[in-house]
């Protein structure tokens, strides 16, 4: 069975009630967020962010998290390090890597993305340039890191389970807003739930079943047909199966993007010995960016990991 942690959830929002968020400001430091342009081994580019978090510790591990980020073609510049807010480094100093899709600018605020970012928006390219990202960053380290976890944010969330296999030491996988399905299957699935979906759903079917001459200029729903081509073929449930180490999956119970039956149909499809490394966190109440309302759960949440990691 899945192991539920929303109990802790509950306990954290009761003591933020009581202390104003006092708790978290106490262990906050102004973290300064380094942006590098990261070079590509085809030779393109795209812009990187690293920060950290906490003290060396004499006894607790560093955290090295590289962080996968959601669909979108939005700069992250103006949600870091905020977005970790409640995530400090008291489970060991922590450093975040993070690596934003080509075509982003840091500043860049998403409203219209270049058609030369949606020509490159797809899966094969997603996982080539994280996994060189991800290289690059641990070749560097003087040693060898004792933990090493992935966290990915909703698309992001795919892609972390098509890394793990392939990144050394890894130690913990973090997978958040995401409704544990593929973007295909849980498409479909929420067509069946929204009436209004499921036009578009037939479009996306009709439309893959004839590859245009040109897969990345053609356009379905605003990305190309390489991308959604490329995501229906990616077995996601069985790369899930293929994780190894302990897995935390938090998602809100209000998610518009997460189909209603969604832990039910994963623990249908993990085995029991997977089921048993995985760890969920549901937010009831709680949409996509898990805000319930104009309260964000964000700060909660990342303590959630926290503890999690100690």
């Amino acid at each position: 069975m899945l192991t539920t942690v929303y109990p802790l959830c509950l306990r954290f929002a009761a003591a933020l009630a009581l202390t104003g968020g006092l708790a978290l400001a106490a262990v906050a430091q102004a973290q300064q967020v380094e942006e590098k342009l990261f070079r590509l081994p085809d030779g393109e580019q795209a812009w990187s962010y690293t920060f950290s978090k906490g003290q060396p510790h004499p006894v607790l591990p560093e955290n090295w998290i590289f962080v996968v980020a959601g669909s979108g073609c939005a700069g992250l510049q103006t949600f870091l390090p905020a977005y970790f807010r409640g995530l400090e480094g008291e489970s060991g100093l922590t450093r975040f890597f993070i690596l934003q899709k080509r075509g982003i600018a840091p500043a860049d605020d998403g409203k219209q993305c270049s058609d030369a970012f949606i020509r490159q928006d797809h899966w094969s390219v997603w996982l080539a340039d994280q996994q060189a990202w991800i290289r690059s960053q641990l070749q560097q380290a003087p040693q060898r890191p004792r933990r090493v976890i992935l966290m990915g944010i909703s698309e992001g969330a795919e892609v972390v389970a098509g890394l793990a296999p392939a990144v050394p030491g890894l130690t913990q996988v973090i997978l958040l807003s995401h409704s544990g399905s593929g973007a295909l299957d849980t498409y479909q699935s929420l067509a069946q739930r929204y009436p209004h979906m499921r036009a578009g759903w037939r479009t996306l079917q009709g439309r893959l079943r004839e590859p245009p001459a040109d897969p990345d200029a053609a356009r379905i729903h605003g990305r190309s047909w390489r991308y959604w081509s490329e995501l229906a073929a990616v077995q996601h449930l069985a790369l899930l199966e293929q994780i190894t180490v302990p897995v935390f999956w938090a998602y809100g119970g209000a998610d518009g993007l997460i189909p209603d039956d969604a832990r039910r149909k994963l623990q249908q499809n993990l085995s029991p010995a997977r089921q048993r490394l995985w760890r969920v966190c549901e937010y009831a109440g709680a949409d996509h960016g898990f805000h319930t309302g104009e309260r964000s759960r964000l700060p909660d949440l990342m303590w959630q990991i926290e503890r999690w990691l100690m």
